[in-house]
């Protein structure tokens, strides 16, 4: 194929009794059927390069320090671009470096997408070419980086992400690191639900994540995950829902809690959206409304999840739109917490 190789290698074209022909760069392919293309070690500097990478990481050099490094010696990579960390994370894992070429990853059938084989009907070859790095310094790197790959579950780690908040009031990549019983995963910030959803824990500024709508205090983590250790510290069961961001009290209350962005149009009063991704339980919905220009929280609204009713998966409403339902509505976030601490359990949503 004409695509890129690795760092420190090259494909040679040779004829059918393998005299070499040239060096085959990105794009070119051999052009006669009797032709070969064999892959073989590049430049004398380049295979020093990755000799320096690999001696680099044994002593647990992180690979974002890695790529920093080779970036400030003007030096870049198999595409002729600067370097970062997964760039140095692939490096670290090729096992052409030693000799070994893996084939039958991939597969495509006429007219059919790319899918991915499982690693039983992969073809792995050993002493397929010429070794550049030594297979014990690989044996030591691919033992470094299976150690910091650590499998913990949902739920444990989890419950010491809570201790870390509760200890010290808020997430952030530092304190994380700090803490020994989260260091077996030191690169891990994120708990994953089984759906594919992710609720991002560590520290931030941010009144929505870009990728799940997700509220959350300033600087600090989203409201359901607050709210949901209020209630626990108060011998409430609380279970949180991570692809709804719905807390679910007692096994009978649901409280989803959805950013309201600000929809600002000349001559009109303004008004409010809330996204709709999936289907929410019924119960409550907090609707964490934002100021003008998206970039602060303006109050927090009440309503039942009843009420709602959603146009292209949007739902608008205003100051008037439910001017004769009762609605609560709080300046701050202690305020809603207060009212729902006192009072969930006792009014069921209708």
């Amino acid at each position: 194929m004409g695509g890129p190789t690795a760092y420190a290698l090259q494909r040679r074209l040779v004829d059918d009794q393998c005299r070499p022909k040239g060096i085959l760069t990105i794009g070119q392919r051999k052009s006669l059927l009797t032709d070969h293309v064999k892959l073989m070690p590049g430049a004398p500097d380049q295979v020093e390069i990755v000799n320096w990478i690999l001696h680099e990481y044994l002593p647990h050099k992180s690979q974002a320090a890695i790529a920093r490094e080779l970036n400030q010696r003007g030096i870049l990579n198999s595409q002729g671009r600067p370097w970062h960390g997964k760039a140095v994370g692939d490096l670290l894992r090729n096992e052409a470096y030693i000799g070994v070429l893996t084939y039958n990853r991939k597969s495509k059938k006429l007219g059919a997408k790319v899918t991915r084989n499982p690693r039983e009907l992969w073809i792995r070859k050993e002493n397929a070419i010429e070794p550049i790095v030594d297979r014990e310094v690989f044996r030591r790197a691919q033992k470094i980086m299976g150690e910091g790959r650590v499998s913990i579950p949902e739920e444990e780690m989890l419950l010491r992400l809570r201790k870390v908040l509760m200890k010290k009031g808020r997430h952030s990549k530092t304190i994380i690191n700090s803490v020994q019983a989260c260091r077996p995963c030191p690169r891990i910030f994120c708990i994953s639900a089984r759906c594919g959803t992710s609720i991002v824990l560590s520290g931030t500024t941010a009144i929505k994540d870009g990728l799940t709508n997700t509220p959350r205090t300033n600087d600090g983590p989203p409201f359901s995950l607050t709210m949901q250790l209020a209630f626990e510290r108060l011998g409430r069961r609380a279970t949180l829902n991570a692809s709804t961001e719905c807390l679910r009290i007692d096994n009978a209350v649901n409280v989803v809690f959805r950013v309201a962005r600000c929809r600002n149009y000349e001559n009109r009063p303004l008004r409010w959206t809330l996204q709709y991704r999936v289907r929410w339980p019924k119960g409550w919905v907090v609707a964490v409304r934002l100021d003008e220009k998206n970039e602060a929280i303006f109050d927090y609204v009440l309503m039942p999840s009843a009420w709602l009713t959603f146009s292209r998966r949007m739902f608008w409403f205003s100051k008037e739109v439910y001017k004769g339902r009762t609605i609560s509505r709080f300046d701050t976030f202690e305020a809603l917490s207060r009212f729902l601490i006192e009072c969930v359990g006792k009014d069921q949503p209708s």
